[in-house]
């Protein structure tokens, strides 16, 4: 089948840190995947040390 246009086929999807901290805790609910993920937000300063609200 022929596209149109070039797209992108590897699932690679951008969202901001607590978007993707609430997905990470509704979908598999990790607490150290949703660690990392909130240190790293925490590290480029997305979010603040003290982000709460569960995720």
């Amino acid at each position: 089948m022929e596209r149109p246009f070039e797209s992108e086929t590897t699932g690679y999807v951008i969202m901001n840190f607590q978007t993707a901290l609430e997905m990470i805790a509704k979908i598999e609910g990790r607490p150290e995947r949703i660690a990392v993920v909130r240190r790293a937000g925490v590290l480029v300063g997305a979010l603040k040390e003290d982000a709460g609200n569960g995720v």
